[in-house]
């Protein structure tokens, strides 16, 4: 897909899914919460850092019943999470300001600014 798909399908979505075993950052999440969608996502090293209570669920990485419930409680439950909050979190933690500021600090503790 092209990046403008891309917005569309995550537009049109009510949520996102990543169902990995092993994940180190995870750029589609980010991506997808900056939209403001709730993430169900399983604990297999990246999504731990990134999704809250508030933005979606984390699951074991092994269990597709947890993965499915969390799918049905997402569904379900889907007012209990605010897309303003979500986007907000998101663009604090990983948006273009926070990063400068990460890779300035970064740069001035090995000493190359």
């Amino acid at each position: 897909l092209n990046r403008r798909a891309v917005r569309n399908a995550l537009w049109d979505a009510h949520a996102f899914v990543l169902p990995s075993r092993y994940e180190t950052f995870g750029v589609a999440l980010v991506e997808a919460m900056a939209t403001g969608l709730p993430v169900v996502a399983t604990r297999c090293g990246g999504p731990e850092d990134i999704v809250t209570e508030e933005t979606g669920r984390l699951v074991p990485a092994t269990d597709p019943d947890a993965l499915a419930e969390a799918l049905r409680t997402v569904q379900t439950d889907w007012t209990a999470y605010d897309p303003g909050h979500i986007r907000e979190h998101v663009l604090d933690q990983y948006g273009p300001e926070p990063f400068v500021q990460r890779t300035r600090s970064f740069y001035r503790r090995v000493g190359a600014v």
